[in-house]
């Protein structure tokens, strides 16, 4: 059973730095002992199965188990026939993996709840890609069912509704912490889809979370006291807990926090 669980963000086909400052943590420690959990565009199901395979295969090296939510850069489990669904006592629930590569599990293409080193998880998958018109152009991978469905939409609104959680885990955020301040400046705004982050202001409201982390935005910070963006920052389920349920007297100088770290929520 893994005892220890880390968080971390975007890798996009590189392991380095996010896994090497995950292997700083574990220092001494049993690898396998540890997951390793990764908010979206970890880059495993993305293009090419050449590619995918050395990418795989690099991952595992480092000894630790991997479980990847979806992002928005890679291809949904469904669509692959190599994939095996089991029941992981690791998280309580179903995921999948392929026999070639056991450390990398993958969690459910919908919106889906588990309970990992004790704590009751919310996971929401999915975002849109700002670069979607550039990829196209380019003839570069691109998914069409990168969000959600209003189907799954619906059926993850039926799921999570009054109930509480430790963390929330997406990959992208509600939209009124979406960091404008890191948005790209050649992104036309006007042509970007934000469904699935009104989707998630809409979860906000009615569930309650003690801790939301989530990605896609490239940049490690907190967004709110109980909102942590990650990129290439590792950190432990625990240590993120505690720091949010029971903050030290003394002030967070380790965290960079977001211009809009004060505001309040509505």
């Amino acid at each position: 059973m893994i005892k220890h669980w880390l968080i971390t963000g975007d890798l996009h086909g590189n392991c380095s730095p996010n896994f090497d400052n995950a292997l700083r943590i574990i220092g001494h420690d049993d690898p396998s002992e540890y997951g390793v959990i990764i908010l979206g565009d970890a880059g495993f199901q993305f293009t090419h199965k050449n590619r995918d395979t050395r990418f795989k295969s690099a991952a595992e090296e480092y000894g630790f188990f991997i479980y990847v939510l979806r992002g928005n850069h890679e291809d949904r489990i469904i669509h692959s026939k190599t994939f095996v669904w089991f029941n992981d006592p690791n998280v309580n629930g179903e995921v999948a993996f392929e026999p070639e590569f056991p450390l990398i599990r993958y969690f459910k293409d919908i919106p889906c709840e588990y309970t990992i080193n004790g704590y009751r998880c919310l996971m929401i998958p999915g975002a849109f890609s700002v670069d979607k018109d550039w990829r196209l152009k380019n003839g570069m991978t691109w998914f069409p069912d990168e969000q959600l469905s209003p189907q799954e939409m619906k059926d993850g609104i039926w799921l999570c509704s009054g109930k509480t959680y430790d963390f929330v885990l997406s990959h992208t955020c509600p939209i009124s912490w979406m960091p404008r301040d890191l948005f790209l400046p050649m992104i036309d705004q006007s042509k970007v889809d934000y469904s699935m982050e009104n989707y998630l202001e809409g979860i906000r409201k009615i569930i309650g979370f003690e801790v939301w982390c989530f990605a896609h935005y490239h940049c490690d910070r907190l967004e709110r006291p109980n909102a942590q963006m990650f990129f290439q920052e590792v950190e432990s389920m625990d240590d993120i807990f505690a720091r949010v349920t029971q903050p030290a007297t003394a002030p967070d100088y380790k965290h960079i926090k977001s211009p809009n770290y004060y505001m309040e929520d509505n």
